[in-house]
């Protein structure tokens, strides 16, 4: 009966994920007179300092006192440069001094603004007290202004190389280290290609990138670097990887040169030999990627179709199938692992279903780049709608992917980053996960004190400790049959497992997300008043 429930409550949640996505405002959307307080609105205003804090933060500098080069072009229009002036005059930290040439620039730290852009009063003020830390590279949030308004945010992560070479994740409001600067070869230019190029040469020089996360930046017009910058990108770029344009403005493909190595692809079963079959068949129909083996662990089938089906599959040596007896799945799945003599090991789900011919490269040439741990694709539902585009800890106060059972289309800037892109994310789900042999073994395989769920987001964030990246691609897809495994309906013993793992990313919030986003909702909303994603988990009390 409480499964009953539970299951019915999940179907009222996705019916309402689905309308909150067709109901939901534009990202820049702006407040109308008579209209109820936007929650982004709403956010800014609770998250800007009073006027108290304003005059405590003049009254009392941080201690370091780091000076800060504004550069802001003499071109432009001479209203547009008197706001942002404006910006900089009302700054509760003092220690700025303004030049319109980077190479005459003194201090400690450079930060570029153009004419109309303009930072919050406390932004110099957060920035230096977030230079004690000893970052060499500072950035923080930001957003448009949008007839008049304060709109669209963007809400930034923990930096990634990964997600910098998709688009410009870093953005406005960059502020970096004068060593840092110089080394990194300064900036060229005022337009959005000078900018990603910038900011990537930044971020592949510094020690010690810092995100602040608060919006502190606010840009008078949107810009993407075109199409043109893919050539700049691929200069940047480590050997043997390359790049192309990626699905949105603004955004880049980039991909590892893969040879052929071999992979071994784990499916656990039990009984159900029609959604086997239906993987099976889909991975010969639609695999152009020729060097895999197929492993099936089975978990204990007693279903005689089934068990002829494996009859069938071995005599023809189309899969080979391995016998857990009676062990967890985290078990037979390791088990599974060192039966194979293979490179990479690839865990599908027995319920997907293989959709593009090129899933198994795709997945390799983000497998093979620098410091990448794990790879996971795009999986849809039978309808075609998003299921899952990387976990995010803490969503639902647990593990859930952004966007699930929305339409997979491109509708916004903010849909795209997240499933559109190549980015860096906390976890991957079982249902396809690829991961080298070697670093899966050397982290310790899958953790056998589970029973069967959470083992995926476990591995996921021991590698994430060891400063390897798990990576999602938006080209790699495959469709779901079932729904993925949910924690909340996971074993009491996996809860408290998945719980215990779970609890400091929970706390701090998880690193390639935002705390301004609502962790109650899929479909990433600025939340007005941002609380910790633990206290939406039912453990916490």
């Amino acid at each position: 009966m409480a499964q009953a429930k539970r299951m019915k409550h999940r179907g009222i949640e996705q019916i309402k994920t689905f309308f909150d996505a067709l109901l939901a405002p534009p990202e820049s959307a702006s407040l109308v007179e008579g209209q109820e307080e936007e929650p982004y609105a709403a956010y800014l205003r609770q998250d800007m300092p009073d006027a108290a804090e304003l005059q405590a933060q003049r009254d009392n500098p941080p201690e370091l006192l780091p000076r800060f080069a504004i550069v802001l072009p003499a071109s432009g229009d001479k209203k547009a440069r008197a706001v942002t002036l404006a910006s900089l005059n009302a700054q509760t930290y003092a220690r700025w001094e303004l030049t319109e040439d980077p190479l005459r620039a003194q201090g400690e730290f450079i930060l570029f603004l153009q004419p109309g852009d303009t930072l919050a009063p406390h932004a110099l003020y957060c920035f230096a007290s977030a230079a004690q830390a000893g970052a060499d590279l500072l950035y923080c949030d930001e957003d448009i202004r949008i007839n008049g308004r304060q709109a669209a945010p963007y809400f930034k992560g923990e930096a990634s190389l990964i997600t910098q070479y998709s688009y410009d994740m870093l953005g406005s409001g960059v502020a970096a280290a004068l060593p840092l600067y110089r080394a990194a070869g300064g900036r060229q230019g005022a337009g959005a290609e000078d900018r990603y190029a910038y900011n990537l040469r930044l971020l592949q020089t510094c020690a010690h990138p810092l995100h602040i996360g608060q919006v502190l930046y606010t840009c008078a017009k949107e810009g993407h670097p075109a199409t043109a910058a893919r050539r700049m990108l691929q200069g940047c770029l480590p050997k043997d990887t390359y790049a192309a344009t990626g699905m949105f403005a603004g955004s880049f493909r980039v991909e590892h040169t893969v040879k052929t190595p071999q992979v071994a692809i784990i499916v656990p079963n039990k009984n159900n030999m029609d959604a086997l079959r239906r993987l099976l068949e889909s991975l010969e129909m639609h695999t152009l990627y020729q060097n895999y083996t197929i492993l099936i662990a089975d978990e204990g089938t007693r279903d005689n179709r089934t068990l002829r089906y494996y009859d069938i599959l071995q005599k023809n040596k189309a899969a080979a199938v391995l016998f857990g007896g009676g062990v967890s799945l985290p078990a037979l799945l390791n088990r599974a692992a060192r039966e194979v003599n293979a490179d990479v090991l690839v865990f599908l789900g027995r319920d997907t279903e293989v959709i593009t011919p090129n899933w198994l490269r795709d997945l390799l040439s983000q497998l093979y780049r620098r410091n990448v741990a794990a790879v996971g694709g795009k999986l849809v539902d039978a309808r075609g709608r998003l299921l899952y585009v990387g976990g995010v800890v803490g969503l639902g106060g647990w593990v859930a992917s952004p966007y699930a059972g929305s339409a997979d289309d491109m509708e916004s800037l903010r849909k795209n980053r997240f499933a559109n892109s190549i980015h860096a994310v906390s976890a991957l789900s079982l249902a396809c996960m690829a991961v080298r042999a070697e670093t899966f073994f050397n982290a310790g395989c899958f953790d056998e004190s589970f029973l069967r769920d959470g083992i995926d987001m476990e591995l996921c964030l021991r590698l994430l400790r060891r400063d390897l990246t798990c990576v999602y691609t938006p080209y790699a897809v495959l469709r779901s049959h079932a729904p993925l495994p949910d924690l909340r309906d996971a074993d009491q013993k996996d809860k408290v497992r998945c719980y215990d793992t779970l609890r400091p990313m929970l706390l701090r919030g998880d690193p390639y997300y935002s705390r301004g986003y609502d962790y109650s909702c899929l479909q990433p909303t600025v939340a007005a008043r941002p609380r910790p994603a633990i206290e939406l988990n039912e453990r916490y009390r």
